[in-house]
């Protein structure tokens, strides 16, 4: 029987940071907008000041009150650009002469959603890197303005920049849209609400709160479907949003007609060749492909990259990361003479697109030395995984969770050569690490647990494995909507325990279940699927011999 571990390499996600930015305080607005005013007024060299706000006309008239408040002083208002990657030289470039007293910095929230593009990854890197030099440029004082949603992803990317705040502003309508969106009090015509909502949402879904990210997403489809014209490019996008987390939870069915309404509008709606096409090409692709569907994948992640070629100037990033999706399918239809150079040019142009150290050039590396392991070529992995590793210890905050992922496949690598000292402590680490960064019961725990356990199991301690076995399915069992493939995995898993101890009646009945699932959610064509298969012939020809 093959034990089923969780190996992962462009799978990215997002930290949570602990400290709460967002207790309110008693004060009324106005209450604030005079406190900051005093504060701009007392300031004689640079101070920061957060203001959080999650309405755009709201943010507008705060700022003129505490502009009202300034009598005397002068504060310029520069929205930043979303060409823009790095902030101090935007200021540098754009401050009036003589300088203001005060600087109201905004327009985050237009593009800063997350770090799951190059953009923001850039301009978070560089807001932590020059997080002292606005003293040497500036003496007064600068006011970021942002909603929640940006403040969560300054917390989890620019940690070092934020722990420079003088001071923070919350004003009131900070954490009400997604209580507004529950109860189905929002107005429906608010577009500007529903982005605001895709945002929330997102962050929700990177802390594996999804029964709360699902519905800020359907509302927020909703809005955008009565307040925009039938084929806007937005609704789009909110299809995109809500598929990616149906998918995410094994709910392909439902999943699969928001891509594919996603794609018509975006082909409709957008000129021949938009990347913006590429993109919805290869969401529905990676549906695909999860289902075991390679056939239907592959024009898909054909077709983006041609588009991504022929939009975008050589080496762009964008490019890079649909060479990883095609050489991804490639590897898993065993086709790796095919992957290997698409995986390769994927890792020159982040290479030489990024800055060294970037965590991109670790997901690439990480990407190339799956294939190599995959293909026995251990000796080319194993440099390329400790890199990568290097790469996220020294990119992301101690404890984030792509550092788990990474110390995940080295310690997979270490245990397919038999250097199971090696990987334990690996393992042990990237487990911690998930306990602590993210919520009880996320899935990704159980991830590391099947991964600890099977290690255990394979030294023969599987006293110690069963019970990470056990706490695996349950949190998969309780994590995630009933027939997701991960719950296969853990049944399979406890089920191969079961049968090293010659508990056949324990395992039989877990290896149907998995095997029910995974043809129900994946096919029966699908790699994992024939994987338990396989593992249920075998063990009832065991029991037929025995």
């Amino acid at each position: 029987m093959l034990c089923w571990q969780s190996k992962t390499a462009m799978t990215q996600i997002e930290s949570f940071h602990k400290e709460n930015w967002l207790n309110s305080p008693p004060d009324d607005d106005t209450t604030l907008c005079v406190k900051l005013a005093k504060m701009i007024s007392l300031g004689e060299s640079i101070a920061f000041h957060l203001a959080v706000c999650n309405d755009a006309h709201q943010r507008e008239s705060l700022m003129r009150q505490v502009e009202d408040f300034l009598p005397s002083q002068h504060a310029q208002r520069l929205r930043v650009p979303k060409t823009e990657n790095n902030l101090i030289r935007y200021l540098r470039r754009s401050l009036e002469n003589p300088s203001p007293q005060a600087v109201f910095v905004y327009g985050l929230e237009d593009w800063l959603f997350g770090k799951a593009n190059h953009h923001a990854n850039t301009f978070l890197l560089n807001l932590n890197a020059t997080r002292d030099s606005f003293r040497l440029d500036y003496q007064g004082s600068l006011v970021l303005w942002v909603p929640e949603y940006v403040l969560r992803t300054l917390m989890d990317g620019a940690p070092d920049f934020l722990s420079t705040v003088s001071g923070r502003y919350i004003f009131s309508k900070v954490m009400q849209v997604q209580g507004d969106a529950l109860a189905g009090t929002l107005n429906d015509n608010n577009a500007g609400m529903a982005a605001e909502l895709n945002s929330q949402a997102m962050q929700y879904y990177a802390q594996g709160r999804y029964s709360e990210a699902i519905p800020l997403l359907e509302e927020a489809l909703k809005i955008r479907r009565k307040a925009l014209p039938e084929g806007h490019p937005d609704i789009a996008n909110s299809l995109n949003n809500l598929a990616g987390l149906y998918k995410s939870q094994g709910r392909s069915g439902e999943a699969e007609p928001l891509y594919d309404e996603a794609l018509k509008i975006f082909r409709k709606a957008l000129p021949e060749g938009h990347p913006d096409i590429a993109n919805s090409l290869n969401n529905l692709a990676g549906l695909y492909k999860s289902q075991g569907r390679s056939g239907e994948a592959e024009p898909l992640y054909d077709e983006a990259l041609k588009i991504f070629r022929k939009a975008l100037p050589e080496g762009h990033p964008d490019i890079a990361n649909s060479l990883n999706n095609l050489a991804g399918l490639y590897k898993s239809q065993g086709r790796s003479g095919e992957a290997e150079p698409l995986y390769d040019e994927a890792l020159k142009i982040f290479r030489k697109a990024l800055p060294e150290g970037h965590p991109n050039i670790a997901s690439s590396l990480n990407n190339l030395a799956g294939l190599y392991e995959s293909q026995g070529r251990s000796a080319e992995a194993e440099p390329l995984y400790d890199e990568a590793l290097k790469i996220f210890c020294k990119a992301l905050p101690e404890g984030h969770p792509n550092i788990a992922i990474s110390l995940n496949n080295l310690a997979g690598l270490y245990e397919s050569q038999g250097r199971s000292a090696e990987a334990e402590p690996l393992y042990d680490e990237a487990l911690k690490i998930r306990r602590k960064a993210l919520p009880e019961g996320h899935p990704n725990i159980a991830s590391s647990l099947n991964n600890l356990a099977g290690l255990y199991n394979s030294q023969g301690r599987s006293a110690e494995a069963e019970p990470l076995y056990d706490e695996a399915l349950k949190i998969c069992r309780k994590a995630l909507p009933e027939g997701h493939p991960n719950i296969a995995q853990s049944l399979n898993n406890l089920a191969y325990l079961y049968n090293s101890q010659g508990r056949s009646a324990e395992a039989e009945p877990l290896l149907e279940e998995a095997l029910e699932i995974l043809r129900k959610a994946l096919g029966d064509n699908h790699p994992n699927t024939k994987v338990v298969a396989e593992n249920l012939r075998l063990f009832r020809q065991q029991a037929n011999t025995s």
